[in-house]
């Protein structure tokens, strides 16, 4: 996939749904499979692709790791460079990509950027542990069930409460308060998409 900002199209202002474009050089290929030629945008790909012709599902997750960190601080890891630089970088890369202010972003956030920009493949996280990861954090994205999952979240809290599990029924609590949250969210969404 040729991942990068300008084939990632939003539907609407209001309530936009994320749309992928951009798959006219695509094909269906192996889950690992070498190719003759290098197929893609360079400023989003991964260092293995480039260098080796090598594609993994992995090096999707370099590109949305890209993407984040142009999102949140304006530019790519590699700055204003020529593409013969960017080749030699590339090449070159022996190291963890630096984040240029740190403490502006949230911990979660940082560690997932650092995650998905690991030079070695087998030490970048994976479709699974990206989708669960705590910055990505799906489990409380505003959806028709979370009403539904603050709704048993906070009737169990008070049965762990009355039996002394205070900690247990605390973090009852709380999940049913970030449930409820989303719940509430997904109703305002709705609300605007009318």
């Amino acid at each position: 996939m040729d991942l990068k900002p300008q084939n990632i199209l939003l539907t609407s202002i209001n309530n936009p749904s994320l749309k992928l474009a951009d798959f006219g050089f695509a094909q269906c290929i192996k889950e690992t499979a070498k190719k003759n030629e290098v197929r893609g945008t360079l400023l989003y790909m991964a260092p293995e692709i480039f260098c080796d012709g090598f594609y993994h599902p992995s090096c999707d997750l370099w590109s949305i790791g890209i993407i984040l960190y142009e999102c949140l601080f304006g530019t790519t890891p590699y700055g204003q460079i020529t593409i013969e630089q960017l080749k030699e970088k590339l090449v070159a890369m022996d190291e963890q990509i630096k984040l240029p202010s740190p403490n502006e972003i949230s911990k979660p956030c940082a560690a997932l950027i650092h995650g998905l920009l690991r030079r070695n493949p087998s030490e970048r996280l994976n479709h699974e542990q990206f989708f669960s990861h705590p910055f990505i954090d799906l489990d409380h994205a505003p959806s028709a069930q979370s009403l539904d999952k603050a709704a048993e979240y906070l009737k169990r809290a008070p049965q762990l409460e009355s039996l002394g599990k205070l900690c247990e029924a605390y973090d009852c609590y709380l999940e049913g308060l970030n449930h409820l949250m989303a719940a509430y969210n997904c109703k305002f969404e709705c609300l605007l998409s009318l």
